[in-house]
């Protein structure tokens, strides 16, 4: 998201081309390949629940019940999610979407429309997406291992969408003019406008909570930032206690 001085903002990256992941030609399916083992080894490698199971229900335990992980579908929930709320928040009412953000994000976000200097408006603008968005990071988390729940099992997945758009947030405060009249002024602090805007990445994270084999809606988590080099070096740096 475009920066606005303070009152609408989320986590911008920069330097990007130092990004710690995966090659984008393998990305994708590395990503769906660890969930994937990751949940098989949780849900069907427990040797005394396993062992338990005749052949036959061992075998088809593990070759057929598998959750609806929806992967195929992540990058396009994630799009919407992400341009929903950055134009209700542009507009200042994140209440409709409050069952599909966070906690966290749903207090965020309302403390930011709270915090506007009065007789302001926002408006923002995705003018075009950069590329395809990809997927760098699919995570599945069972809350219990018991594989007798097979697709009844609870979990939570989770995933973070790359996301490159050119994007641009206008600034516009009202004003009365000398004859009485409101009239409206775009300010300084607007970013992009007009046909083009600013090109920014984000890192999007989406969500889903699964209890009992019922999966919940996917929400949006919030954004984060990616592994640098130099977080690296820095962590490593603060780890040995040097400076």
């Amino acid at each position: 998201m475009v920066r606005d001085q303070g009152h609408i903002q989320v986590s911008r990256t920069d330097n990007v081309s130092r990004t710690v992941s995966r090659p984008r030609a393998t990305s994708d399916f590395a990503c769906h390949r660890n969930a994937i083992t990751k949940y098989w080894y949780l849900a069907t490698k427990s040797p005394a629940e396993v062992n338990a199971l005749t052949w036959q229900r061992r075998l088809y335990h593990r070759l057929f019940v598998w959750p609806d992980f929806q992967y195929f579908q992540i990058r396009d929930i994630t799009c919407r999610l992400y341009e929903e709320m950055y134009t209700r928040l542009a507009k200042g009412d994140v209440d409709p979407m409050r069952g599909r953000l966070c906690a966290s994000m749903y207090d965020s976000l309302t403390n930011r429309i709270h915090a506007r200097p009065p007789k302001t408006k926002f408006e923002w603008q995705r003018h075009r997406y950069i590329g395809w968005p990809r997927i760098v990071s699919h995570k599945v988390m069972l809350m219990s291992a018991d594989v007798g729940d097979g697709t009844k099992a609870s979990m939570i997945q989770q995933a973070v969408v790359r996301i490159r758009s050119e994007q641009s947030l206008r600034r516009v405060r009202r004003v009365v003019a000398s004859d009485g009249t409101m009239t409206e002024e775009l300010e300084k602090g607007s970013v992009g406008g007009g046909q083009r805007g600013k090109e920014v990445v984000e890192y999007v994270v989406v969500q889903r909570s699964t209890r009992k084999g019922v999966a919940g809606e996917w929400m949006l988590w919030g954004t984060t930032e990616p592994t640098t080099l130099d977080k690296v070096e820095a962590k490593e740096k603060a780890l040995k206690g040097e400076s």
